[in-house]
């Protein structure tokens, strides 16, 4: 147990720009086999405020991985292999957002190209100062932040789409698809203001104030690959390579 004065002390040692915050609501799962280098990094994550969790490998870190919180694993590659980036791929496996750093004891250019085949966001490759390591573990819990909320969003979106009845649902995608009131009375062999009727139910169930509105959340809730509809940010999109990452051009 740490006391008071260990505290200040961690919080003066703390990295220029680091704060409580949001990061406190964030965990760095740790996958080394060291011991000795899990507790290193433990300590300098939470110098950061980075709340911390270790494992001896990509075994246990699936077995114990049940933390909803935004975070990023940090992978530490010791021996030549494949161990670290299959640790990426079944993560990826399970559906799981979080994003993947690696950090290599030496600058292996093979570790790092199976790396980002694989998946992985960011590889330092040893000797990496402090202040980069920590730099891009927040920015790799900040990418996991934006697509957890992505997520959430999406998943309200469909559960408004779950409440329409199969004639709103049907309007819906007619009006995705361009169609105009008439068109669709056409289409579904209804009247004009029975389109009308199903259309405002609709729009009221959907929380759309315009077509254009109503288009966007639609392919938004029901898109199945990464990139987002116009006006939701995918997530590290425009963000600068940071650190010592290794070139695999």
């Amino acid at each position: 147990m740490t006391t008071a004065k260990e505290d200040s002390t961690a919080a003066d040692a703390a990295p220029k720009g680091t704060t409580p915050g949001a990061a406190m609501d964030s965990v760095v799962h740790l996958v080394d086999e060291d011991p000795g280098a899990r507790d290193r990094l433990d300590r300098l994550m939470r110098r950061a405020y980075l709340p911390c969790r270790g494992y001896r490998d990509s075994d246990d870190l699936l077995l114990r991985l049940n933390d909803d919180r935004p975070g990023c694993v940090l992978v530490t590659l010791r021996t030549p292999g494949m161990a670290g980036v299959r640790t990426q791929q079944r993560l990826s496996d399970t559906g799981s957002t979080l994003s993947v750093v690696f950090l290599g004891d030496s600058p292996r250019v093979s570790a790092a190209v199976g790396a980002m085949r694989a998946g992985a966001e960011d590889f330092l490759a040893n000797p990496t100062d402090d202040d980069t390591l920590i730099e891009t573990v927040q920015q790799a819990v900040a990418r996991d932040r934006r697509r957890k909320a992505r997520q959430s969003a999406r998943l309200a979106l469909r559960q408004r789409l779950a409440r329409l009845t199969p004639r709103e649902r049907e309007t819906l995608e007619a009006v995705v698809s361009g169609l105009s009131n008439k068109g669709i009375a056409e289409s579904l062999s209804i009247s004009p203001k029975t389109v009308e009727l199903h259309r405002a139910h609709m729009m009221h169930k959907m929380r759309a104030g315009s077509v254009a509105e109503v288009v966007k959340l639609y392919l938004f809730a029901t898109e199945a690959a990464t990139p987002p509809v116009t006006g939701f940010p995918l997530p590290g999109h425009g963000e600068r390579p940071i650190g010592n990452r290794q070139r695999t051009d």
